[in-house]
């Protein structure tokens, strides 16, 4: 196959090398500090460009985003622990407090990883943290960190694939070990190992075919380079350290935002590919089975003994997260539409995993031609990804009877959701099929997800539905526009709280969730917090305190 050039210009991939003079041969503190700050910040600056050539393995245009969130995640996890007085202000850190430092920035990492580049990237932060739990992060030991990321990811990944991320990493490492190996100091090794990784980026349109059709180098491997770039400039003493960006600063891209050529937005009339993003307690080895069974894309990152953070795409989101709660603790679920890839294949009529109609403007899923009221496609919603099916309460007869055919046998329950169900009622009493209709009244979008969160198959019917109902019902909820959120969300919680629930449905409003999120993990580190996307919402934002 041909080399190509990327379609959308990339001018930091390009530099050339040059020699610096004085870099340290150990990499301090306060330097791993201002490296994850500078490498936080040239992503965030570089975002929407990775997000345009993202188109492998889903060109979902958010590769960027999810990478800078990653990086990010990591430096708010050790910012935390400085505000909290738990460690030194990065000026007054010495090489003692390294593998403390190096260990937060690994945990932040992973438990704010988004996507597969970021779950890869990730284990990088994982690496250098076992470096430093070792000694100095010397020559050697930056070779060695770079070479354990490379089988750290590895291990996470199911099904590795070349052309990605994980080459470019591969290639990094080599270079760096090849110039250790010839008695170069710290300047040639990071020198060495950049240049490697940028032959390998310039390489993956030859070994993914879906670059080379695009035009365009792997989005990954390309964030990657800025990794080493953040790495190489920090040493150097070309940066003293960076103060990041607001997460919510003009120019900032989401997901979705810019998509690659010829990639559709939506999911077009057919059951959609489902991102789904969760930690999970217990013992990941039956999980795996499970995953693979259900999806692809599948990476599974160890946060500790017997806790994991989990990606997966599926189309069998239902099924996959009935058996995923059976074997562990599912928390801090996070769920996201993949646009739907020409020529993959496809379920060709989903069947519900759970007697369940989930009223939603808008949605009329399974249905044949089923379109909003905008005339868009109308994709898998939250709770089609959970096994139920979503229906428009001023659905037609026939999609009500469609959707009605998809339930498995038994009795049926409607959570309303604030809808009217007396359409759906006037046909299931029409069609005289003898199943009786329970309507479980909820108020909201997330009334109807508290409710459907405690269904349990195993459970007789009656009891089912009983809890259901007391879910919806004992949950406190509010919606508005997001600069709100904070007071909603304080009055909500002066009663007390496990878990909250938000819903947005725009990216813009979703990114301003997202940023609300980290610092509200801050302020109640017992409580929960779970995002989810939606169309139908009817408001900037719904919030749901159980």
């Amino acid at each position: 196959m041909k080399s190509c050039g990327p379609r959308v210009p990339i001018p930091w991939i390009g530099a050339s090398t040059v020699k610096l003079a004085g870099m340290s041969e150990t990499i301090s503190a306060l330097a791993v500090t201002h490296w994850v700050r500078r490498a936080a910040t040239l992503l965030e600056e570089s975002q929407a460009e990775i997000n345009r050539i993202n188109v492998f393995p889903i060109a979902d245009s958010d590769t960027g985003s999810n990478m800078a969130h990653t990086v990010r995640a990591a430096c708010e996890e050790l910012q935390s622990a400085v505000s909290e007085g738990k460690l030194p202000e990065p000026e007054d850190a010495t090489d003692a407090n390294l593998p403390a430092i190096t260990a937060l920035l690994a945990t932040g990492a992973v438990k704010g990883a988004r996507g597969n580049s970021g779950m890869v990237l990730s284990q990088v932060f994982r690496a250098l943290a076992d470096a430093s739990a070792q000694g100095p992060i010397d020559a050697a030991a930056l070779v060695r960190m770079l070479q354990d990321a490379v089988g750290f990811a590895e291990s996470t990944i199911a099904a590795p694939v070349e052309g990605t991320i994980l080459t470019v990493l591969r290639q990094a490492a080599t270079g760096a070990s090849t110039a250790h190996e010839a008695g170069q100091g710290m300047s040639k090794i990071v020198d060495a190992s950049l240049d490697a990784a940028r032959e390998a980026l310039f390489d993956t349109p030859n070994q993914l075919e879906a670059l080379a059709e695009a035009g365009v180098y792997d989005a990954g491997g390309a964030g990657f380079i800025l990794i080493l770039e953040a790495l190489k400039d920090v040493l150097s003493g070309e940066v003293a350290g960076t103060t990041l960006k607001d997460s919510g600063a003009a120019g900032h891209e989401g997901p979705g935002v810019g998509s690659a050529p010829g990639s559709p937005a939506e999911s077009h009339g057919v059951p959609a590919e489902l991102e789904l993003l969760f930690f999970f307690h217990g013992d990941v080895d039956p999980l795996r089975e499970v995953l693979a069974t259900h999806g692809d894309s599948i990476v599974i990152a160890p946060v500790s003994e017997g806790q994991a953070k989990v990606h997966v795409h599926t189309l069998q989101a239902g099924p996959l997260l009935e058996q995923a709660f059976g074997l562990g603790q599912v928390t801090e679920l996070r769920i996201e539409v993949l646009p739907n890839q020409p020529g993959k294949p496809v379920a060709a009529t989903r069947r519900a995993s759970r007697p369940i109609i989930a009223l939603v403007s808008g949605h009329n899923e399974g249905a044949k031609d089923a379109v909003g009221d905008s005339g868009e496609d109308v994709g898998q919603d939250i709770f089609a990804a959970v096994g139920a099916v979503s229906l428009d309460p001023a659905a037609s007869e026939e999609q009500t009877r469609a959707a009605l055919e998809q339930l498995p046998a038994g009795d049926i329950a409607v959570l309303t959701n604030g809808a009217d169900p007396a359409a759906i009622l006037e046909v299931a009493q029409r069609e005289g099929s003898g199943r009786q209709l329970n309507i479980i009244d909820t108020d909201s979008l997330v009334g109807g997800l508290a409710a459907l969160a405690v269904f349990d198959p195993t459970n007789d019917w009656e009891d089912n539905t009983a809890d259901m109902l007391d879910a919806s019902v004992s949950q406190r909820w509010w919606q508005g526009p997001p600069e709100q959120l904070p007071q909603a969300v304080a009055d909500l919680l002066a009663d007390g709280g496990e878990l909250v629930t938000f819903i947005t449905s725009e990216p813009a409003v979703a990114t301003a969730v997202e940023a609300f999120v980290q610092r509200a993990r801050e302020q109640h580190p017992s409580v929960e917090f779970h995002e989810h996307h939606a169309r139908g919402l009817g408001a900037a934002v719904q919030v749901g305190v159980e």
